[in-house]
C-alpha cells in the first residue's frame, strides 16, 4: 500500500535503529549460543586451518560481464541483503570464470544488510563490493574510492532491471551520500512508498545489482 506523502515525515521520524533493521529486510543474524558455552574456549589445534590452505590475495580475476552481474546482484539480494548480494554475485561469478575457489564463507557477509546490522551506515552493497575489490586487486583503495564517488551521484535504480524485476518504472533518486539511510529515505520521500515496503526492498535489490555491475566495470578497466 502506498502511504500518503503527508505521512512521510512522521514515518521518517519514527524510524529507530531497530525499525531500520526490520524495514531493510531483517538480515542481521543473532548469535546461536545454545550448546556452545565454554566449548569455544577448548580450541583444538588439530582443527586449525593450515596457512597453506588459505589463498593469498589478490586472487585471480578475469573479465566479467557487467550486465550479468547487474542481474545476479539483484537476485542474490533476496538471499541475504545488500552486502551479501553484492559479494555473492561477484565471488560466484569469479569462481565460475576462473575455476578457483576463494574459500570465502559467503554467509559471513549478511551482517552488512541495511548499512551494517541495520544501522543505516555505509551502504551494504558498497561494503561488499569493497571487500571483493580488496580480494582481487592490490590497487584496491583507489578503485574503492572511485566506486564510492560514483555511488553518491548515481541515479538509482537503473531501469535495465525492468526486463526481469518485480516492480518496473521505479522512481530514480540521487543520494549524494554513501550512507544507506540517506539513500533509502531519499527514495522513500520521492517515491511515496513506505519504508520497508516490497517496492522499497525491490529498489534496494536493484541498487545492489547496479553496484555489482559498476564494480565489474571498474575492475575490467583497471585490471
Amino acid at each position: 500500500m502506498v502511504e500518503k506523502r503527508d505521512n512521510l515525515n512522521n514515518e521518517k521520524n519514527n524510524i529507530s535503529r531497530r525499525g531500520f533493521l526490520v524495514g531493510a529486510g531483517g538480515f542481521a543474524l543473532g548469535a546461536v549460543t545454545t550448546g556452545m558455552g565454554l566449548n569455544l574456549l577448548k580450541f583444538d589445534k588439530k582443527q586449525e586451518v593450515s596457512v597453506s590452505q588459505r589463498p593469498e590475495v589478490p586472487v585471480e580475476y578475469k573479465r566479467l560481464d557487467s550486465e550479468e552481474l547487474r542481474r545476479r546482484g539483484y537476485e542474490e539480494y533476496s538471499n541475504g541483503g545488500c552486502m551479501y548480494g553484492a559479494v555473492a554475485a561477484l565471488v560466484k561469478a569469479t569462481e565460475e570464470k576462473t575455476g578457483q575457489s576463494t574459500a570465502l564463507p559467503l554467509g559471513m557477509f549478511r551482517y552488512g544488510g541495511g548499512g551494517v546490522a541495520g544501522s543505516g551506515s555505509l551502504c551494504g552493497s558498497l561494503n561488499g563490493a569493497a571487500a571483493f575489490i580488496n580480494l582481487v586487486s592490490e590497487d584496491h583503495n583507489r578503485i574503492i574510492n572511485e566506486l564510492l564517488d560514483w555511488y553518491k551521484e548515481y541515479q538509482f535504480p537503473n531501469q535495465k532491471h525492468d526486463a526481469y524485476a518485480d516492480f518496473t518504472g521505479q522512481v530514480q533518486t540521487v543520494a549524494h551520500s554513501n550512507l544507506c539511510s540517506d539513500s533509502v529515505m531519499k527514495w522513500v520521500e520521492e517515491s511515496g512508498y513506505y519504508f520497508g515496503s516490497p517496492e522499497q526492498r525491490n529498489r534496494c535489490a536493484k541498487l545492489t545489482g547496479d553496484v555489482a555491475a559498476k564494480t565489474v566495470e571498474l575492475l575490467n578497466k583497471n585490471l
